[in-house]
């Protein structure tokens, strides 16, 4: 029995990872949902509130669940699980907003791996959409993505930029990079 490889795909908003994730599923892979909480408000640099550190906490604390998660390695395809977006995230988020991290969230981080290589969706204007749920605009999504790939970047991880085609051809450069 492999080790279970734990695969980020992530990037700025409105990049196309949740639609990768999607299709990942119907192709019968485990794949780890975005997390996100109707109850509070989507940060961004218009509203730029403090509501971001408790959203920040729960989405830390779903994530980390979803780490931590007891996946028996027999019921996974090709030995991969997949997941839309990670606990990097959170704190590359919080950075992007100026706030303070907590220590053990940075210790928690730099301890428990991922796959070194993260598919990383990289901007797109073509695809961006700003909805209810996305605030951000584009120029935003810009500095978001910068912080994103630093962070990325400082703990070690190989960042593999996505091409921008088709979601089946993004999902196949995935296989060829693991």
């Amino acid at each position: 029995m492999n080790q279970i490889k734990k695969i980020i795909l992530t990037g700025p908003p409105g990049t196309g990872k949740t639609s990768i994730i999607n299709k990942l599923k119907k192709l019968g892979f485990t794949c780890f949902d975005e997390v996100w909480d109707d109850n509070y408000e989507n940060p961004s640099k218009k509203n730029d509130s403090d509501s971001i550190i408790e959203f920040s906490k729960y989405l830390f604390n779903k994530r980390k669940d979803q780490f931590e998660y007891n996946i028996k390695s027999e019921k996974i395809k090709e030995e991969c699980v997949f997941y839309d977006r990670s606990l990097i995230d959170v704190v590359s988020y919080l950075k992007t907003y100026n706030k303070k991290i907590p220590a053990h969230w940075i210790k928690y981080i730099e301890e428990k791996k991922y796959y070194n290589n993260v598919f990383y969706c990289p901007l797109w204007e073509d695809i961006y959409v700003s909805n209810v749920g996305r605030k951000e605009n584009y120029e935003e999504t810009i500095i978001i993505d910068n912080f994103m790939r630093d962070f990325y970047k400082k703990l070690g991880y190989k960042i593999k930029e996505l091409p921008k085609e088709s979601i089946l051809n993004r999902i196949e450069f995935i296989f060829n990079n693991l």
